[in-house]
């Protein structure tokens, strides 16, 4: 077992783990990474108007939309003991739907060309 400064690496059956010291675990190798991060509504917030302001709206009106629906998110997320990044992004795109359809839209293709 060898140990680093930041914690130590592990090997069991060929496989490397790293363990670290702080709250995330990550496993060398691409075997598997668990990170957790704290709920931010500002970052939910930042990351619709980030995926809006491509699409030309008005910065204002894209302000409101995207605090109506990080407030909902909010709500949402303190009635739950753990979320997933995934279960996050589901919930902002159906609280995006109704609000605008391609806001919603955008945030929920962010990673395809479109």
């Amino acid at each position: 077992m060898a140990r680093q400064e930041q914690g130590f690496l592990e090997v069991v059956f060929g496989l490397e783990f790293y363990h670290a010291r702080s709250s995330s675990i990550k496993f060398l190798g691409n075997l598997m990474e668990e990170d957790f991060y704290e709920y931010s509504h500002d970052d939910v917030k930042k990351n619709i108007i980030r995926h809006g302001a491509g699409l030309g709206l008005p910065r204002g009106w894209l302000e409101q939309v995207a605090e109506i629906a990080a407030s909902a998110v909010d709500k949402w997320v303190e009635s739950k003991s753990t979320v997933t990044e995934e279960d996050i992004r589901n919930q902002v795109i159906n609280q995006l739907r109704p609000l605008n359809a391609d806001v919603a839209y955008a945030y929920e293709n962010y990673d395809k060309i479109i």
